[in-house]
């Protein structure tokens, strides 16, 4: 899934319905960075950041996504690039 599609679910959803996490394997630094320049809505986490519990510390591709609904429930699991109209899918049927 592309920075473009994240930040299209993210205004989607209001904050309380659905978190967005994403693992990368950039510095913190870098990410910070890269954030504030691409006008990032959402979380992106280095993959060596201790603080992450299983499963986000568990991830097999970088990058990965997470789509955690209110309940803190992951609704989906994206590794790599999955289409936005999946993931709008997967995401409405929570609605």
């Amino acid at each position: 899934m592309e920075i473009p599609h994240l930040i299209e679910l993210r205004e989607m959803f209001e904050e309380d319905r659905l978190a967005i996490l994403t693992i990368s394997n950039e510095t913190a630094e870098h990410l910070r960075q890269f954030a504030a320049s691409a006008a990032i809505s959402y979380s992106v986490v280095p993959i060596g950041d201790a603080s992450l519990p299983s499963p986000f510390a568990d991830v097999r591709s970088i990058p990965t996504t997470f789509f955690i609904d209110r309940n803190g429930i992951i609704k989906l699991a994206a590794e790599g690039l999955v289409s936005v109209e999946e993931a709008k899918a997967i995401l409405h049927a929570e609605r």
